[in-house]
This record gives structure tokens, sequence and C-alpha cells, in this order.
């Protein structure tokens, strides 16, 4: 006895026929509708077999792509092998280029001091040749016998020969009232040489203080604050990544949230001292990136980045950057996918670099009042949604972290070098 058949679930009749466009089983009940019309229809034995067919080719296409998990386990690591490399190079020819660098410091100090202990030996030959003449005076005056001769040839003074002896010896007598008269004077020496100099060096060192300390030496790592991000903008999980959203967010509405202008916030706020962090915009054609007032308004539309007196922003749209504030903007001609963004509260500096070229694009001269928080801003684009991504400048984790100068609060008068290069005056 056959066992009996399943039922259509919709009209409670015997299944009979397997259409393939639906992948339903159907019965006369659902023939005789609409809804299979024009279908390609077949008995279950026969779908069977084309279902199993489908199934072992697409059991090899998976088993093909077990073997390239293989494959790119093994690419993977030596992709890891390939950057342990680099970085080693990298390491090695930046420690050779210090060393270097100390090497020429080292010299320079090496021949400042031999130049100098060089003058204070010529300067001691001079004192030492004072001591030795005032020797001799003292050795020629203490045997009295100039002043004999001076005072027997004063006595009787007739001959033209013995007047020329007197006038010979009252010159005697003159050059060393001279010398004696600067005997118990201060003496002084000629220090031009040694000014000179430590001059030299003060040059050297204003030099590299000019140069001194690069931007990364404050690098940081920054987050977005999602409790600020606009309902379109979604960041990861980790709060380095930023996506626009077509499908806006459940998220609750606050004061903090921006809502209507697509943009979010930094985590960090700043007040003073100097601050470095990168954000990756590659692959973006319509982003913004600057500073804002931390306590600055989130709502309406006059929250967008750039166009008031409280935010500072490089902004691309439409194939162009330009350096926008109060509605303002400065057409900037190179673009990068990597930007380098340094904040100097102290002197009231906002710099934007390209990391992949090392040029300064922009410096903004800011007056602030209150502490500034990193902002950024997506649109939605057409072709991608490539991510707005914060880098890791720091070492995480359990790994060392690096050790950067302190920044000091004392406010500074700005200087000309904001618009110089990252790597070069």
């Amino acid at each position: 006895m056959s066992e009996p058949r399943s039922l259509c679930s919709g009209h409670g009749r015997t299944l009979v026929l397997y259409c393939a466009q639906c992948q339903l089983c159907v019965c006369p009940g659902c023939l005789a509708g609409e809804g299979h019309r024009g279908h390609a229809l077949s008995c279950f034995r026969d779908a069977c077999r084309e279902q199993k067919v489908e199934m072992r080719k697409k059991a090899k296409m998976l088993k093909f792509s077990l073997k390239k998990l293989d494959g790119i386990r093994q690419h993977v690591a030596k992709a890891e092998n390939d950057l342990e490399a680099m970085v080693a190079r990298t390491r090695e020819s930046v420690g050779r280029k210090y060393l270097e660098l100390k090497e020429l410091i080292k010299q320079n100090e090496q021949q400042t001091f031999r130049l100098i202990a060089a003058q204070r030996q010529a300067m001691l030959q001079q004192l030492h040749k004072q001591v030795e003449e005032s020797l001799v005076f003292k050795s020629t005056v203490e045997s009295m016998e100039l002043l004999r001769q001076v005072v027997e040839k004063s006595s009787n003074c007739y001959d033209p020969t013995e007047l020329m002896d007197i006038c010979a010896l009252r010159l005697s007598f003159e050059s060393l009232e001279s010398f004696t008269g600067q005997l118990g004077q201060e003496m002084r020496f000629d220090n031009r040489r040694l000014r000179v100099l430590e001059e030299s060096v003060d040059l050297i060192v204003r030099k590299n203080k000019e140069f001194l300390p690069r931007p990364w030496e404050y690098a940081e790592n920054l987050t977005f604050d999602s409790a600020t991000a606009h309902k379109n903008l979604k960041v990861s999980e980790d709060r380095r990544k930023l996506r626009y959203a077509s499908i806006p967010l459940r998220v609750p509405a606050t004061r903090d949230r921006f809502d209507s202008t697509p943009a979010v916030l930094a985590s960090q706020s700043f007040s003073f001292g100097k601050h470095y962090w990168e954000v990756e915009v590659g692959g973006r054609e319509s982003w913004s990136v600057g500073v804002v007032y931390s306590g600055r308004a989130r709502q309406g539309r006059d929250a967008a980045l750039g166009l008031d007196r409280r935010s500072w922003v490089l902004q691309q749209s439409d194939g162009e950057i330009q350096a926008l504030h109060n509605g303002e903007g400065i057409l900037v001609r190179e673009r990068c996918a990597r930007l380098g963004v340094f904040l100097d509260c102290d002197k009231g500096l906002l710099t934007f670099y390209s990391v992949d070229s090392g040029h300064s694009l922009h410096c903004f001269k800011l007056t602030f009042a209150k502490p500034l928080s990193p902002a950024f801003s997506l649109s939605q684009e057409k072709d991608t949604n490539w991510p707005l991504t914060l880098c890791t400048l720091m070492p995480q984790d359990n790994q060392s972290p690096l050790v950067f100068w302190a920044a000091s609060p004392d406010q500074v008068e700005s200087d000309s070098s904001c618009d110089r290069s990252l790597n070069s005056r």
C-alpha cells in the first residue's frame, strides 16, 4: 500500500506537481487558478532529480570556495610576513637617519668645543704675556739703573750727544709710565669669536625648533560619539568607521544628536595643547572633516558644518575640496586619500595635511573661547558606501605606547609656519 501524499495547505487536495518557478508543490486547485499559469511544471520524480543535480553543483562550488578559503589563509599569512618586513625596513631606515642626525650634531658639538678651547688658550697666552712683561718692568725698576742714569744725565747737560741720550732715556721712561698706568685696570678680552660660535649654535637650535616637533608627535586615537550621530549615519562597533545609512536608524532623538545635518562628533574635545589625528577619506566623493565648538547647536539646518563662526572644516563635494568657515570657502587644489588634522590650541592653528604627499592643504587661524570637538559629515553617494575611518595612530591593548612631548597650556603667538609641509620647510 502506497503512502498518502501530502495535501495542499490552501485547497486541502493532494499535491500532484512541482512548480519550478515558484519552488512549490501544487494541487489541481492551484493549477486551476492564475497563480501558476505559464510556469514550468514537473512531476515529483523529475523535480527531485533536477534538485539533486543542482545540489551536487552547489556542493562542488562550496568545496571550491573552501579551497579558496585555504588559499586566503595563505595569502593573509604572506601579507603578514610582507607587512612585518616592510615595518622592519622602515624602522631600520628611520633608525639610520636618526643616528646620522645624532652623529652630525655630535661632530658639530665636538668641533665647537675645540674652537672654544682654542680661543681660551689664545686668551690665556695674552694674560701670561702681560704677566711676563710686568715682571720685566719690575726688574728694570728695581735695578734703579735707569733712574740713576736720568739723574746723572740731567745734572749737567751741555753736549748735544748727552742731550740725545737724555731724550732717549726720557722716551723709555714715558713708555714705562704708560705700562704702569695700565696696572690695576680691568683686563678685557676680544670675545667676538666666542659670540659668533654661540650665535651659530643658537641658529641651529632655532632652526630645529622651527622644524620640530612634527605634528604626528601629538598623535591620538579618536573615536566617534554615536550619541551625536545623525540617524542616517551608522557608527561601527569599535566607533572608528562611519557609513551613510540610506534607511534611517532607529535612534533616540536627543539634543546631543544632529537632526538635519548628517554629521557626528568625536568623543574627545580639546581646549589646550596640541593634538593630531588622521582620517581615511579615500573612496568617498563627499565628506567634511574639521572642528566645532563642543556646545554648538546640533538642531536645524544651521547646524551644517562650516557655515557659521563656530566651525572650521575641509569639505569635499562635486569633485572639489574647499576650506570652509562662516560660509566662506577657499578652494584647495590637492586631493588626498588620507587626511591629517593638526590642532594647536595654544597657537590657535588648525592645519590640514595630505598624508599621502606630506603637503599642507590649508591652515585656519582660530579664535575660540570654548573646547573644540573634531567633527565629521557624510552625504549619500550613489555608487559607493565606503566608510569614513578614524585611523589608529597609537598602539593599543598590550602594545607599548609611544612617548610624545607634552603640550604646554600657555598661550603663544602665531607664527608663519602653518602652511609649510609636513616633511620639509
